[in-house]
């Protein structure tokens, strides 16, 4: 005879004794990685913003500076009409193009003059004095015979007119720009300079962009041709600072960029942006542009600005509530077992003093029972606060209004695991139902035809979403005596079971019922995974799982295709399953017309 001590059998004792403090860590756990989770989503949306408006200023930077290639070329266009284009055809021209309206930041547009004639040279420097439009000395004439000199630049205000005169030829970055431009018959940017322009205390950096200018008629088909028949060049001066306010109209949010000429080191940095001061950036991204034959380097930095206020309350949000939440579980996991303790032991006692002549498999039967009693009781305890977590959720959703999609999204999450944790709970209610006997039927005549509507309609956004096709076999008069919310629930079991076995996005799922005698024959096919002949023999025991990979993914409680065969052997009828792994399943039941 065994040694009958209640103790063995307390709810608290042994591993009973330490299950609210183990639900209370496997909570917080679960609190603490979705915590983190919800931060690692948080960061890569952040760095996928990040990229998106790197990415938006390059684009801004290169359409910008292809229009002022554009406006060059039209430029030439106007010489090609004539030899000898007087200073109000030019200043006509400037006024049309509206430049100033249409691309902000540029500091103008101009022609400097090639010419070989000394008196060309001096009757051009006259006509600017008597203007006064020449404030410097007039520039010596080249070793190569040329004199060179910026002769147009509009519009004409404080800073443009000390450009006048000014021989861009003598300058070396400037010189080699204007060169590459001449034998590639093409615009070509220039590097990093000082303009001529910059005429007050705070200087900014610069660059130029020049096009070829030639003799109206004459051919420039080679490089010979193009230097003999050079007239002069249009070009653009550009102060860094007001072309990039001029791109960048707007504020931009977390993130500070650079933009070096050809090579990034500070000798060579053009323009910066820097809203964040003493922060370490969190993201950093360089990009290389090509513009007219010379590389910009954009060096950008994001940092957690870039992380929205709202993202940081959700997610420390889910971090609180949490573990309010465990701490909560515990208490009440805790003082249930306590209740019960002081129950179950007197219970237990006046139960061993009544049957001490019985054998050890009765002790163990009823020990088995009163376990069942109280899963059902603690099953009962969880569904409160899980109510109220759910309806918070819901609630949340339905008042917050300036959150994002990805947010609303993460609450829908909450919302559709509270559902899916109920779903659960509800299977161990009912199979504890069944294990107790205490399943009660209400049958009525059942339109088969409308519930099997209504079993496919519940489970139409995951059909949708794994583009599952649904087809039925059923006579369209069929009607039997059965519980009708018992029989859905057998075959949403089924169903969902069928759907969870597809992996691919080509699956077929087909529902047919036929009446056979004195039986209705209900079978749902599916052309899943299947099952071998070793996961058939356990399908219908309570909490198995067919042990694959896809089973194993599931966020089910392993108790639905054992509901399922205990309801239908309630209604006198009869399951079974025929499966071939890899080749689907088929599930069979039979309910009594």
């Amino acid at each position: 005879m065994a040694n009958h001590n209640p103790d063995n059998y307390s709810p608290n004792n042994k591993k009973f004794a330490y299950l609210p403090l183990m639900l209370l860590i496997f909570s917080i756990v679960v609190t603490i990685i979705t915590w983190q989770l919800y931060l690692d989503y948080a960061y890569q949306s952040a760095e996928i913003e990040f990229d998106k408006e790197a990415h938006r200023i390059v684009n801004k930077i290169e359409v910008r500076m292809s229009h002022y290639g554009e406006t060059l070329y039209a430029a030439r266009g106007l010489f090609s009409t004539s030899n000898n284009i007087e200073r109000d055809e030019w200043f006509q021209f400037i006024k049309t193009q509206k430049i100033a309206e249409r691309f902000p930041g540029i500091q103008g547009v101009g022609f400097q003059k090639r010419t070989s004639d000394p008196d060309v040279f001096h009757k051009d420097m006259d006509e600017l004095r008597v203007l006064g439009l020449l404030n410097r000395e007039p520039p010596a004439i080249h070793s190569d015979g040329y004199y060179r000199y910026i002769f147009y630049l509009e519009p004409v205000d404080e800073r443009n007119k000390s450009a006048y005169g000014y021989d861009m030829f003598s300058e070396p970055i400037r010189r080699t720009a204007i060169e590459r431009s001449r034998d590639r018959d093409a615009p070509a940017l220039s590097g990093k300079v000082m303009l001529v322009q910059e005429i007050t205390e705070k200087k900014q950096s610069g660059f130029l962009l020049y096009l070829p200018i030639y003799e109206n008629g004459k051919s420039h088909d080679t490089i010979d041709e193009r230097n003999a028949n050079l007239i002069g060049n249009v070009y653009e001066p550009f102060r860094a600072d007001d072309l990039m306010s001029g791109i960048l109209s707007e504020e931009l949010h977390g993130i500070n960029f650079y933009i070096f000429d050809n090579i990034a080191s500070d000798e060579n940095l053009l323009y910066v942006h820097k809203s964040i001061i003493n922060d370490e950036p969190i993201f950093t991204k360089n990009v290389f542009l090509n513009i007219y034959g010379r590389t910009w380097i954009l060096s950008f930095f994001g940092y957690s600005d870039l992380i929205s206020t709202i993202s940081y309350t959700i997610g420390y949000g889910i971090l609180v509530i949490g573990i309010l939440f465990s701490i909560f579980i515990f208490f009440i996991t805790r003082k249930i077992m306590l209740l019960n303790n002081i129950r179950y032991r007197r219970e237990l006692e006046n139960k061993i003093i009544e049957a001490s002549h019985r054998s050890e498999i009765n002790n163990l039967e009823n020990i088995n029972r009163l376990k069942t009693e109280f899963i059902s009781m603690v099953s009962h305890e969880l569904k409160t606060p899980l109510v109220s977590i759910q309806g918070y959720a819901e609630l949340l959703d339905m008042e917050l209004k300036n959150i994002s999609n990805d947010q609303k999204e993460e609450l829908a999450e909450i919302i559709k695991n509270s559902v899916s944790l109920n779903l659960i709970i509800n299977d161990l209610l009912d199979a504890q139902k069944l294990d107790l006997g205490k399943i009660v039927f209400h049958k009525s005549q059942t339109d088969i035809v409308k519930l099997i509507k209504t079993v496919i309609s519940s489970f139409k956004l995951i059909i949708n979403e794994k583009h599952i096709r649904v087809e039925t076999h059923i006579s369209e008069s069929l009607v039997i005596l059965v519980d009708e919310s018992r029989l859905i629930q057998i075959l949403n079991n089924l169903v969902k079971n069928s759907i969870e076995a597809i992996p691919h996005d080509n699956g077929m799922i087909t529902i047919s019922v036929k009446k056979e005698s004195n039986n209705t024959i209900f079978s749902i096919k599916d052309n899943g995974v299947g099952m071998s002949g070793t996961q058939l023999g356990d399908l219908f025991k309570k909490f198995y799982q067919s042990n694959t990979t896809l089973a194993r993914k599931k966020n089910g409680s392993g108790l639905g295709l054992y509901i399922s065969h205990e309801l239908v052997l309630l209604h006198g009828g009869k399951i079974w399953v025929e499966s071939e792994l890899h080749k689907g399943t088929t599930f069979y039941f039979t309910i009594p017309s």
